[in-house]
């Protein structure tokens, strides 16, 4: 794939994301894929990585992401992601719907393989959502 291609298809994901599709936005991962974040997540393949995602395809009816920039190299590419949505549907980190305005911003790199994401590092807040939800208190941003 030419950097354009992985580009679109980046879009295309998160497009996916936002209809609610899930078996297209999964679709974009090999059978194989190997996703890590941050926090110590390992998914060594699509239907791990699939039943993983759904509660974030689950949780809210009206929740979108917003690709905020792309930056693509080679096989590799990188995205900054912004979603917001309402905690109106399914469970969230144990919790019924809470009718809760949930907003998060987070960075993946992807690696390309075959037109197919081979591998993917989330980098995020882990806490971003659980303090929102009211499970924690949220944490400093500041270390002064």
């Amino acid at each position: 794939m030419d950097t354009t291609a992985i580009r679109e298809a980046m879009e295309s994901m998160w497009e996916a994301y936002n209809q609610r599709d899930i078996e297209r936005w999964i679709s974009f991962c090999a059978p194989d894929v190997a996703v890590r974040d941050l926090g110590g997540l390992v998914i060594d393949s699509r239907d791990e990585f699939k039943d993983y995602v759904r509660a974030w395809f689950d949780f809210s009816t009206d929740a979108k992401v917003t690709v905020v920039r792309t930056i693509v190299e080679g096989r590799f590419a990188a995205a900054e992601l912004s979603l917001a949505g309402t905690h109106d549907a399914a469970p969230l980190y144990g919790l019924d719907a809470t009718g809760l305005h949930l907003e998060n911003t987070w960075a993946i790199h992807v690696e390309i393989a075959d037109g197919l994401i081979v591998g993917l590092m989330i980098f995020s807040n882990p806490a971003r959502f659980p303090a929102q939800l009211g499970l924690m208190d949220a944490p400093p941003v500041r270390p002064d």
